[in-house]
C-alpha cells in the first residue's frame, strides 16, 4: 500500500502529468544510484558543488533537518542505505530508502518531508539474527558499467550553489515549476542490449581446468499488469525511455521475494510484481546493470543457497538464474568490471561439489556461469570486492581478515594456477586490530595544471583524475601508527586507514600514508571531492559523522553530539549536497550547507 502525506495528496497527480520532463537535475548533479555509489563499489562521489577540501575548512557544514520515519527496529535495524533519484519531481531529489520492516519511504533531500510510503503486503515472521527477514538489502537505480564524472565541465568545489525549489507549494497553490536552464544529462546508453528472448541462452561449456558451474533456472509465467496510472510500454524498456529511465523508476525486492519496479514519483508498482527469490531470504543491496537486476544471498534463509542471482528487467515473462557457491557464503554486494564482469567474493566454508570458499569468482552477467577465480589455502577474505582501473585493466581489490590487501587482475584472477595475485601485501594491522567487514573505498585525485604562477585550474572538475589512488579501509580494534603511516590521535577501537597504492614498471605496491582519529566500529566511507566521510557505527552508542582530508586523514569536521542513537545497520549515503545518516530509533539526519529556497 503507498501512503502520501499532508500536502503531497493532490501534489502527485499533478506531478504524474508533467514529471515525463527529461531527468534534468537541480543545480547539485551529485548522485548515489545505488550502494556504494557505482557498479564498481567504490563508494566516491567525483565532485561536487557544495562539498570540497576548501568548503569543509570553514564554517557553515551543519544538520539541516532530521525526521523521524514509522519504521520498527527488526534485529537493531530500522532503516537501511538509501539512493538518491535527483531530477524526478520537478527538480526535487528524493532518498528512497528500504526498510527491514517491508516498507520503502521517499524524502525530499531539501527539506526532509516525506514524499510516500510503500507499505508491501504480508506479515513477517520473527526472524533471527541471521535470517532476519523483511528487507535486507538496500534499493537500486539503472547503473552504468562506466560511472562518468557528473560536475565535469560545471565547475565545483565552491560553495556558489544555483537556487533550489521543493516541488511542494503552499495549499492550493500548485506544483511550484522552477524556471531553470540547462544542466540536464542525457540518459547514458545501456550497458548491453536486451535479449530477444526472455530466457537467457544456456551457459556455454566452462573451460577444462574450471570446476562445473551451478546454475538453476526457472521461469514466471506471464499475467496480467495490475492497473496503475503509469502502464508500462514493453517495447520502449530498451531504450532507457520507459522503465529503463534511469532517474524514472527504482527496483526494490520485498520480504516475500517479490521483484518490483517501482515509479520514483509514486511508489506504485510499474511492473507485474514478479517471484525472485525465496521468501525470507537474506539478500545483500541490489543493483541493476543493462537488462538484469543483481543480488547475492547468503545463511540459507528462507531456503536460499548462498549465492549470486539475477532476473530480467524487461518483459512481462520473468527469467531468473542463479548461481550457488557449494562453499562459503558471499560476502555482501556483487561488483562489475567496466566490461561486465560480475565479481563476487566468497567467505571461508565446507566446500562440496566443485565449489568455492575464501575466493574471488567472476562470473558471466548473462547466465552466471563461472569464469574465473582466485583462491590459496589460508587467505581468508573478510569483505566485498572494490574494482578500479589502471594502465586499461580493470584490477579486483579486496581485503583479508589478518590485515592485508589483495589486488588481482579481472581478466585473469589468480593467473594460471588460479592462486597467483597480481599482488599481496604484508599485514597491516599489527595484530591488535583486524580489517572490518565493510569494503574500502577507493577514489582518485585530481592532478593539478599549473599556470605560469602554479596557480591551479579555475575549476576542480576541468582536472583529470590523474593523481594518488587510495584505498580507505575500515578497521575495528587498537591501530599501531608504526607502518610509517600518519596519525590523526590514538587508536582504541576502531579507524579508518588509508594506502596509497602505486603502481610502477607494471608492478603493483601500497604504501601506509595515515590513520585516522579514532572511529568506533567504522563503516564503508564515502568519498565526495576529496573529503571522506565516515560514520561511526557501535551498537551501544550514539553514532558519529567525521569529514577527513581524504589525503592527510586530518578531522576537518564532525558531528559531536549531534546524533542522539546508534546508527541504523548501514543507513549512510550522500547525495544533492547532504550527507545522510539513519539511527535505530527510525530517525534520518541531514547534514550539509544552508542552501537557498524558493
Amino acid at each position: 500500500m503507498v501512503h502520501r502525506h499532508t500536502r503531497f495528496a493532490a501534489l502527485a497527480a499533478t506531478i504524474a502529468a508533467v514529471v515525463i520532463v527529461s531527468g534534468q537535475s537541480r543545480g547539485n548533479p551529485t548522485e548515489w544510484p545505488t550502494a556504494s555509489a557505482d557498479a564498481q563499489r567504490t563508494s566516491w562521489i567525483r565532485n561536487d558543488v557544495s562539498i570540497s577540501i576548501e568548503t569543509m575548512s570553514e564554517p557553515g557544514f551543519e544538520l539541516q533537518w532530521k525526521t523521524t520515519l514509522e519504521s520498527p527496529v527488526r534485529h537493531g535495524v530500522s532503516l537501511g542505505p538509501g539512493v538518491i533519484t535527483s531530477g524526478v519531481n520537478i527538480f526535487t531529489p528524493l532518498s528512497t530508502i528500504a526498510a527491514p520492516s517491508n516498507q520503502v519511504f521517499a524524502i525530499d533531500n531539501d527539506t526532509g518531508n516525506l514524499f510516500w510510503t510503500r507499505g508491501f503486503e504480508g506479515a513477517l515472521a520473527a526472524g533471527t539474527a541471521e535470517c532476519p527477514g523483511g528487507i535486507s538489502g538496500s534499493l537500486t537505480r539503472m547503473v552504468s558499467l562506466t560511472p562518468q564524472d557528473p560536475g565535469l565541465g560545471r565547475g565545483g568545489g565552491g560553495r556558489g550553489r544555483g537556487s533550489y525549489s521543493s516541488a511542494v507549494g503552499e495549499p492550493g497553490a500548485g506544483v511550484p515549476i522552477p524556471a531553470r536552464g540547462g544542466g540536464g544529462r542525457g540518459a547514458p546508453a545501456p550497458a548491453t542490449t536486451p535479449p530477444a528472448a526472455a530466457v537467457p541462452a544456456p551457459a556455454p561449456a566452462p573451460p577444462a581446468t574450471a570446476p562445473p558451474s551451478p546454475v538453476t533456472s526457472y521461469t514466471i509465467p506471464p499475467g496480467q499488469w495490475r492497473t496503475s496510472p503509469f502502464p508500462t510500454n514493453t517495447a520502449a524498456q530498451g531504450s532507457w525511455t520507459g522503465l529503463f529511465r534511469p532517474s524514472g523508476v527504482v527496483y526494490a525486492v520485498s520480504a516475500d521475494g517479490m521483484f518490483r519496479t517501482l515509479g520514483v514519483v509514486s511508489g506504485k508498482d510499474l511492473q507485474r510484481p514478479a517471484q525472485f527469490l525465496p521468501a525470507g531470504a537474506r539478500f545483500s543491496d541490489l543493483i541493476a546493470v543493462g537488462d538484469l537486476l543483481y543480488t547475492s544471498t547468503s545463511h540459507g534463509c528462507g531456503g536460499a543457497a548462498d549465492g549470486v542471482w539475477a532476473i530480467n528487467i524487461p518483459g512481462d515473462t520473468k527469467s531468473v538464474i542463479s548461481w550457488k557457491t557449494n562453499g562459503g557464503r558471499p560476502l555482501g554486494s556483487v561488483a562489475f568490471t567496466t566490461s561486465g564482469t560480475l565479481i563476487v567474493a566468497v567467505g571461508p566454508g565446507t566446500v562440496t561439489s566443485s565449489g568455492y570458499a575464501n575466493a574471488v569468482v567472476a562470473l558471466d552477467p548473462k547466465t552466471l556461469a563461472v569464469k574465473d577465480w582466485y583462491t590459496q589455502p589460508g587467505v581468508e577474505l573478510v569483505a566485498p570486492p572494490v574494482i578500479f582501473q589502471e594502465a586499461g585493466k580493470d584490477i579486483v581489490a579486496v581485503t583479508t581478515k589478518d590485515g592485508r590487501i589483495l589486488l588481482l587482475d579481472a581478466d585473469s584472477l589468480g593467473g594460471a594456477s588460479h592462486a597467483m595475485p597480481l599482488f599481496a601485501s604484508a599485514s597491516l594491522t599489527g595484530g591488535a586490530a583486524t580489517f572490518a567487514a565493510q569494503s574500502p573505498a577507493m577514489w582518485q585525485e585530481r592532478t593539478v595544471p599549473s599556470g605560469a604562477a602554479g596557480a591551479p585550474a579555475a575549476s576542480p572538475a576541468a582536472q583529470p583524475l590523474e593523481g594518488a589512488r587510495w584505498l580507505l579501509i575500515p578497521v575495528v580494534g587498537a591501530l599501531p601508527v608504526s607502518l610509517g603511516a600518519a596519525g590523526n590521535g590514538a587508536v582504541s577501537s576502531g579507524a579508518l586507514l588509508a594506502v596509497k597504492l602505486v603502481h610502477q614498471d607494471g608492478k603493483f605496491s601500497v604504501q601506509p600514508a595515515w590513520v585516522s582519529q579514532n572511529i568506533a566500529a567504522p563503516l564503508t566511507p564515502i568519498v565526495v571531492n576529496g573529503v571522506a566521510f565516515a560514520a561511526s557505527g557501535p551498537s551501544n552508542a550514539p553514532a558519529g559523522l567525521y569529514a577527513l582530508h581524504g589525503a592527510t586523514g586530518k578531522t576537518l569536521w564532525q558531528s559531536d553530539k549531534t546524533i542522539t542513537g546508534p546508527l541504523s545497520g548501514r543507513s549512510f549515503w550522500v547525495g544533492s549536497g547532504h550527507v545522510f545518516v539513519g539511527t535505530r530509533d527510525g530517525t534520518l539526519y541531514a547534514f550539509g550547507f544552508a542552501m537557498e529556497r524558493k
